[in-house]
């Protein structure tokens, strides 16, 4: 197949899964889009940084820049810009993963790293969102495949450079995730070389130590946002240690004792350890029945058929190629559990379900090796359409978002965002009780909300003050009130007590006594 039809494909798919969400009501997809929207708002009002609103997102202003250039240019509103350009971001992740994995894994396995990646379901949902991480994920691919090939072509030092410099104005978590298979690369390399008695390479070192200058003196002597403010002294150790153990155990056995390979042993180590993060996961961050949910089942086997595939792929790879692919993972890996067994509930639910962000994608083209590894000659094709499958009825599964602990938040009904702009011109100083979802929207239009009291209140458990006004919308009545990532149950016959000063077909608004 010609490259020009593979990177159509491949556009098509990706840009299709990606723009879906947007389509159902013309509004940006996910919570943290309405702070961002402020500030693209206030820098075409103003053409400066110096007073965002949203004086936290402020500190990565790259999304923002580029959105308030792209409304100003097309002369389009923010909103409307906002909600097509990052799930198009999105989309070309998938053209950028296969150009640059080209030149490492040969045209055939990327075109199925990429396969995977464009129909990957919770890649597809996660990317269709208007967050800074969507913006920045292509930036992080060309940073990340320019610094290996800058091994053989010292041209991509520049395009390393300048991607590494804007990554670090897009999005911290993105920027760790840079920083980790970076260095788990350029410490394997480099012992790599001295075992071997081997020239060190000067220009992944020096490469190396620019990135990781860059992160410092940006958060420690730049960013309004501080390391030392967010992230405290233990926090950082036992994250340290999670990363160092892996790295040990990948130095001993994939460099230093390189020939020796375990398979089947190897297998169902990491077989117990998904089980393990998975079952924890579930059981200890979201509702044990969603253990039966088609989304979390298929999921889980598709995760199952990837690891094997990955286990084939790493055997039949030697050299430095080998080396890069297995440090893109393995970090992400070690991450993951820490994420799991080790983070607070808050860092766990954030963590565990943003890391496949990097994860899944890492592990994805030492599958698509692992594919052209199986011998029968139909099999590859068999068990390709299978996991494609199997992503596709992840993707229908999710998509009318009505699962809870899906992420079915993230989606904004258009009679949501014109009741809150109705509530914004007629309220003073009343106490507004609304949900996490909720809390986003009516930010965007100046006001705050108590998501605290207001699950109180609608719990039963706390009467509120006189005059408040509670918002509630239709799927709060399926799935609860959202506190941080899924709907709590409530006791919605609470409102029959309070007058219902407005609604239409997705929202509606309560005024107490």
């Amino acid at each position: 197949m010609k490259e020009s039809y593979k990177i159509l494909i491949l556009f098509i798919i990706a840009s299709i899964l990606r723009l879906r969400f947007f389509f159902v009501s013309f509004l940006p997809f996910s919570t943290d889009s309405w702070p961002l929207i402020k500030n693209i708002q206030e820098i075409m009002q103003s053409g400066s940084l110096n007073s965002l609103p949203d004086t936290y997102d402020a500190n990565w202003p790259a999304s923002q820049i580029f959105s308030a250039i792209l409304a100003q240019a097309l002369n389009l509103d923010p909103i409307l810009i906002a909600g097509i350009a990052f799930p198009l971001l999105g989309s070309f992740v998938v053209l950028v993963y296969y150009v640059f994995l080209r030149r490492i894994i040969g045209s055939n396995a990327a075109f199925i790293a990429a396969l995977l990646l464009s129909f990957s379901g919770y890649n597809a949902f996660f990317s269709s969102s208007v967050t800074k991480e969507t913006f920045s994920l292509t930036i992080f691919f060309i940073a990340l495949f320019s610094f290996y090939l800058s091994l053989k072509d010292r041209r991509m030092i520049a395009i390393f450079a300048l991607a590494s410099l804007a990554l670090l104005f897009s999005h911290h978590f993105t920027y760790l995730n840079l920083m980790l298979p970076i260095i788990f690369f350029t410490i394997a390399i480099v012992i790599k070389n001295i075992t071997k008695e081997e020239k060190i390479s000067k220009t992944i070192t020096y490469s190396t130590i620019y990135l990781l200058l860059l992160g410092l003196i940006y958060y420690f002597f730049i960013s309004n946002l501080k390391i030392y403010n967010i992230v405290s002294f233990n926090q950082i150790f036992i994250f340290a240690s999670f990363q160092t153990f892996l790295l040990i155990i990948f130095i001993k056995l994939k460099i230093i004792n390189s020939e020796t390979v375990n398979f089947r042993g190897s297998f169902i180590v990491f077989i117990v350890i998904l089980l393990s993060s998975y079952l924890s996961y579930r059981f200890n961050l979201l509702d044990a029945t969603l253990l039966s949910n088609l989304w979390f089942e298929t999921f889980f086997i598709s995760c199952i058929l990837i690891l094997f595939l990955s286990f084939k792929g790493y055997k039949s790879m030697v050299g430095e190629s080998k080396i890069f692919l297995l440090s893109f993972v393995t970090p992400f890996i070690a991450f993951y559990v820490y994420a799991v067994f080790a983070a607070s509930f808050v860092d766990a639910t954030t963590f565990s379900s943003r890391l496949l962000d990097f994860l899944l994608p890492a592990s994805f083209p030492l599958a698509a090796i692992g594919l052209s590894q199986i011998k029968r000659k139909k099999m590859p094709k068999i068990i390709l359409s299978i996991i494609l499958i199997i992503f596709m009825v992840q993707n229908l599964a999710i998509y009318p978002l009505q699962i809870n602990g899906s992420g079915y938040q993230w989606l904004y009904y258009k009679g949501e965002f014109t009741g809150v702009k109705w509530l914004s011109k007629q309220v003073n100083t009343n106490e507004i009780l609304a949900d996490y979802k909720m809390s986003y929207l009516l930010g965007y239009f100046n006001l705050s909300s108590n998501i605290i009291k207001g699950y109180e209140v609608l719990k039963g458990n706390s009467q509120p003050d006189n005059g408040s006004l509670i918002i509630v919308y239709n799927q709060m009545y399926t799935n609860g009130y959202v506190l941080l990532y899924k709907g709590e149950s409530v006791n919605m016959d609470n409102l029959d007590k309070y007058s219902r000063i407005y609604a239409n077909k997705d929202l509606e608004v309560y005024l107490t006594p």
